[in-house]
């Protein structure tokens, strides 16, 4: 016998749109750390031995940096 409530549960589960009330995005610019700041994290990082850790931090500089050139390309 099915459960009435399964439908809701599979189509919330399926949802992929979320709705965030995050004010202007200027504000979010003072939380987002700078590219020095994560280059700090990632050397901090790899000092205690979490190259784990340290590969985010990495990962997340190129991102940035790339994203910066492509911006500056465009421009």
């Amino acid at each position: 016998m099915p459960h009435s409530w399964l439908p809701s549960i599979v189509s919330v589960m399926r949802s992929s749109e979320h709705l965030y009330n995050l004010g202007p995005a200027g504000s979010l610019a003072d939380e987002r750390p700078s590219v020095a700041d994560l280059q700090r994290a990632r050397v901090h990082a790899m000092r205690a031995g979490d190259m784990r850790r340290a590969a985010a931090y990495a990962a997340l500089v190129e991102r940035r940096v790339r994203a910066a050139q492509a911006a500056a390309d465009a421009a």
